[in-house]
């Protein structure tokens, strides 16, 4: 797991469960234990972008696509977006199927 200033790191169950979640992203405070056992897409994922996200969610594990491997989407932080790049792994843990997702955020200088 690498973790390094605005980033977060998620690991996710075939429901889309939080596993377990750190981040370091400037600006948007998160409890991560406050997330643990929530659903990723109900609490980090605005509504219109839902469907979109759960494409590629289910994409990766039903193992139908490496087109996901890497994804840029944003997720919602208290009342603002950021914009992540997202690298994607399945792997197994005690017999189960999870998605280790490790985000970078997109930092836009003016």
């Amino acid at each position: 797991m690498r973790i390094e200033r605005n980033s977060i790191y998620v690991e996710l169950d075939e429901n889309g469960t939080i596993l377990n979640l750190n981040s370091t992203l400037q600006d948007c405070p998160i409890n991560t234990q406050d997330f643990i056992g929530k659903n990723w897409f109900d609490t980090f994922i605005e509504v219109s972008d839902r469907e979109k996200v759960l494409v590629v969610f289910r994409g990766l594990f039903e193992e139908k696509t490496q087109k996901w491997k890497t994804y840029k989407n944003d997720i919602k932080c208290e009342d603002r977006y950021r914009l992540i790049d997202f690298t994607n792994e399945i792997v197994m843990r005690n017999g189960q199927k999870i998605l280790c997702s490790d985000g970078i955020e997109h930092i836009y200088n003016n």
